[in-house]
């Protein structure tokens, strides 16, 4: 699950290794995932910040 891993990682800031030790996962894996995890959330935001960007445009007109 990309979505624990990286709340682990960059809210509660915690190690690699103390994350794979919690998951019961190799480090790698810990690594693995949150960078997709990080890459679908970047996703994730652009989208969004292409959605306000167009929303915001039709509010000047």
């Amino acid at each position: 699950d990309y979505r624990v891993a990286v709340v682990l990682r960059d809210v509660m800031d915690l190690e690699y290794d103390e994350i794979a030790e919690i998951l019961g996962i190799p480090g790698g894996t810990v690594r693995s995932r949150i960078a997709r995890g990080r890459a679908r959330l970047a996703e994730l935001l652009g989208n969004q910040t292409t959605t306000d960007e167009r929303h915001n445009q039709g509010r000047d007109a």
